[in-house]
């Protein structure tokens, strides 16, 4: 079983200004709660043996709320983005593989678990990384072009086309495994990077939400899910 996981917290939020001016993104609430506290939540209700948290922007407020968690904290001096700021916790991970859960989305399951979805789902001989993605029609305060298109038979995401909208959105929900960092740029970078390269290889993989999923990385979509949520 995968008994390990990380949150990627350490973002700035400047989308969600002037509300994290003094509050980083985590620690903003949603319902009563911190939206890292449902990435949390997520974690400890499957056991997990280890949770990484990495941290960066206004960092003793997030130490100060995680103090209370058995997590370990992976502090970022300079902020490292998605593929630095993962790279740099890897050596907790022991050479295993991990959950990854965005800090700033919001989702939740019809039907399977998403991260039960995800191990039931994982080939450790034939996939280096096995996102999550959502349907266009399940993805609410969004109003982009999407991710990938999506080949249900062989669970392979394929990048959109430049010039063409693609039905799936990545959520930031994934499971990897750490030899995806293998010959990593050093420093801050991308994991889209390490996406691409998988593609290539035909080592990059996915499979689809089944629920509602929402970024939370704004302030109308804050709002939104809000009310949304008080009305439930």
């Amino acid at each position: 079983m995968i008994k390990q996981g990380m949150i990627l917290a350490a973002g700035l939020g400047k989308r969600l200004q002037p509300l994290t001016l003094t509050t980083p993104k985590p620690l903003i609430e949603l319902a009563g709660r911190p939206l890292i506290q449902y990435a949390l939540d997520r974690y400890l209700v499957r056991r997990l043996k280890k949770i990484v948290v990495n941290t960066h922007y206004l960092a003793t407020q997030m130490a100060d709320y995680l103090a209370g968690w058995p997590v370990i904290i992976s502090q970022e001096e300079e902020l490292l983005e998605t593929g630095g700021g993962i790279a740099k916790a890897l050596p907790h991970f022991n050479g295993y593989p991990f959950f990854s859960l965005n800090s700033d989305i919001w989702w939740q399951d019809s039907t399977n678990n998403s991260l039960d979805a995800l191990e039931a789902s994982w080939d450790e001989t034939t996939m280096d990384a096995l996102l999550v993605l959502v349907h266009r029609q399940n993805a609410l305060n969004y109003d982009g072009t999407g991710d990938f298109l999506w080949d249900e038979a062989t669970l392979t995401p394929t990048f959109r086309p430049s010039d063409t909208p693609a039905p799936y959105i990545y959520t930031g929900i994934q499971l990897l495994h750490p030899r995806l960092f293998n010959s990593c740029p050093i420093g801050r970078f991308s994991i889209v990077e390490l996406y691409q390269r998988a593609a290539k290889n035909q080592r990059l993989k996915a499979i689809v939400l089944n629920g509602e999923w929402s970024d939370v990385g704004t302030v109308t979509a804050l709002n939104t899910l809000r009310q949304r949520l008080a009305n439930d």
